[in-house]
């Protein structure tokens, strides 16, 4: 059971919301706070977004672009808008008929709560509050996923992001209508799927997803995995396989204190790069997790074992492809396939007997900022490989340790020649050949070849980056 605050305490808490970012603006006497922001303030929650329902929508969005707000219109025909300012999203929707009649209409008992702000009555018609205390995403009837077939994954998105459970019967009636969830534009399902990999604990509504098919109709190559049954080395089939990569996923992500010791704190940093809009790189590494063997049917071959050639290679392309579609940016798109052709790499390197210098260079050089999160899905993949406690492949924690370890003590140096001085000494222009023995100059640097402007004139007039193969 959850607890949750009392109606005076949220009403206090509603009123501070509201000091602190409505302050000269006029509300109609029968604006209602609802949603989300109640729901979030009940759970002692910091709202994220604050929702007004008003008979004056105009009026109200006016008042927010006076104070300097941007106005982004979500939805023309249901005259929905959002206003982002203060850092802070304030999402405005129309009160067509009474409050009570407003709630009724909503998509989940505990997004159906509101607050009357002139006479701050709290009203609660469909019982969220108990629900909010069982912790349970109840659907108001199964026409609002007819209504709106995007409510269809948002429960989940809500069950993960407040560690909920789906009621049964909701459950029940998203299984039958799956086969709508590709109605809405691609830009919301993106989000929808995105907020839901946020949440730190997700690989639960994850697994539900793909037991609904939600997930196998936004991402129909993940329904193709089912095809791959268990073999030799994975204990599993590929579905489950990837569901548990993702799962060990998460909880190497909550242990980087313990997996990179000093250097846990640089890759937290890069996980919370922004990637577009409010999506950051750990949402790329977790889908990238999630997907990383999404090639696999296509490239399987029988022969004395079970072979998938280039699967790496065949599943970046198809989740390029993917992503496009459903609108993520480039950015996005570069890394998550990135990581998915790249995943193989550490399994490679951890193979031997050891890694010399020049390898952890030329992995780091190569991957740059997808680096370290695809150090971390092998890491997660080898856990779903052989199906073991997490915390006890040793070897292979030490082994992504050493290689972060190596790549700081080598650093990325300044190279000693500059592209000019090199077109000068060779006396050739510019060209490739210029940025090979750049790459191949800065690499002697690191291993700690060279360390003079001498060596490196006289390393380049060996012309041996042509022999080098390190574009």
């Amino acid at each position: 059971m959850n607890v949750i605050l009392s109606k005076e305490t949220m009403i206090r808490k509603a009123r501070e919301t509201l000091a602190n970012h409505f302050r000269g603006i006029k509300l109609h006497d029968d604006a209602m706070m609802v949603g989300g922001t109640i729901r979030d303030i009940l759970l002692g929650r910091t709202p994220k977004d604050i929702d007004i329902a008003t008979p004056k929508t105009a009026e109200l969005v006016q008042g927010f672009v006076d104070k300097g707000f941007t106005h982004v219109l979500l939805d023309e025909q249901r005259d929905i808008h959002r206003m982002v300012g203060n850092g802070v999203h304030i999402d405005i929707t129309p009160l067509h008929h009474d409050h009570i009649h407003d709630l009724i209409g909503r998509d989940f008992t505990i997004n159906a709560i509101g607050l009357v702000i002139s006479t701050e009555e709290v009203l609660d018609p469909q019982g969220g509050m108990k629900d909010l205390s069982k912790g349970l995403v109840r659907a108001l009837s199964e026409d609002r996923f007819l209504e709106d077939p995007l409510r269809l994954i948002r429960a989940f998105r809500i069950a993960a992001d407040l560690s909920f459970s789906i009621d049964p019967v909701t459950k029940r009636f998203i299984t039958k209508h799956a086969h709508l969830i590709n109605r809405p534009s691609k830009e919301r399902i993106r989000d929808e799927v995105c907020w839901t990999i946020e949440a730190p604990r997700s690989y639960p509504v994850i697994e539900e997803l793909t037991r609904t098919g939600i997930l196998g109709r936004i991402l129909p190559e993940f329904a193709s995995v089912s095809q791959v049954i268990a073999h030799k080395p994975h204990a599993l089939g590929l579905t489950e396989h990837l569901l548990w990569t993702y799962k060990y996923l998460e909880d190497i992500l909550e242990d980087l204190d313990s997996m990179l010791g000093d250097y846990a704190d640089n890759a937290k940093e890069l996980l919370s790069t922004v990637m577009a809009s409010d999506r950051k790189m750990f949402i790329c590494t977790k889908l990238a997790g999630l997907l990383h063997d999404i090639g696999k049917p296509q490239t399987i071959t029988y022969e004395e074992e079970v072979h998938f050639l280039e699967h790496d290679r065949v599943g970046s392309e198809m989740v390029s492809k993917r992503m496009e579609e459903l609108k993520f940016s480039s950015a996005e798109t570069k890394t998550v396939s990135g990581i998915v052709l790249n995943h193989m790499r550490p399994h490679n390197l951890q193979r031997l007997d050891s890694v010399s210098p020049k390898a952890v260079f030329k992995y780091f050089r190569d991957l740059e900022q997808i680096a370290i999160p695809t150090l971390l899905v092998a890491v997660a993949d080898a856990y779903a490989t052989q199906m073991v406690p997490y915390g006890s492949l040793e070897a292979y924690h030490e082994f992504v340790k050493s290689m972060v370890a190596e790549n700081q003590q080598m650093g990325k140096p300044k190279p000693l020649l500059t592209g000019d001085e090199i077109m000068k000494l060779l006396g050739i222009g510019p060209g490739p050949e210029i940025g090979l023995a750049v790459s191949y100059l800065v690499e002697a640097q690191a291993l700690g070849q060279i360390t003079t402007k001498t060596q490196a004139k006289e390393l380049i007039k060996s012309k041996g980056y042509l022999n080098e193969g390190n574009a």
